[in-house]
C-alpha cells in the first residue's frame, strides 16, 4: 500500500457474523484510518451468488468503494462509485474483488 499525504492508514479486518448482514452471507469490513478519522467499507457477497456490493461510510479517506467480480468463469473489469458500487450478473457470482482505492489492497468474498 502506498503512503497517502495527511493519512494515517490503518486497516481492520473483521468477519461479520449473521447478525451484521443478511442470513447466509459472507462479509468483510475494513477500516481505514485518516486525519484521525474513520472511513469504513464493507465488502459483501451473497450466498447464492446473485450480487455482491462495496459500500463506503465515511469520508475522511480518499477513495472510491471499488468491485470487479467473476462470472461465468471470466472476471469482469474493476467498476468503482464514491458511495457504493453492485454487480449483479446473470451468470452468478463465483468470487468478488473489492477494494477501497484504486491501488490499495484487494480484498475477497465468495458466495
Amino acid at each position: 500500500m502506498k503512503a497517502r499525504i495527511g493519512a494515517v492508514l490503518a486497516v481492520t479486518v473483521t468477519m461479520l457474523g449473521l447478525m451484521a448482514v443478511p442470513a447466509h452471507a459472507y462479509g468483510v469490513e475494513i477500516t481505514r484510518v485518516c486525519d484521525g478519522k474513520k472511513t469504513t467499507y464493507m465488502a459483501y457477497t451473497a450466498n447464492n451468488g446473485d450480487y455482491a456490493y462495496t459500500r463506503k461510510s465515511g469520508s475522511s479517506c480518499a477513495g472510491h468503494a471499488w468491485l470487479r467480480v467473476k462470472s461465468g468463469g471470466k472476471w469482469g473489469s474493476w467498476q468503482h462509485d464514491p458511495s457504493k458500487i453492485t454487480i449483479d450478473p446473470a451468470k452468478g457470482i463465483e468470487v468478488a474483488h473489492h477494494k477501497g482505492c484504486a491501488d490499495c489492497t484487494v480484498w475477497i468474498t465468495s458466495p
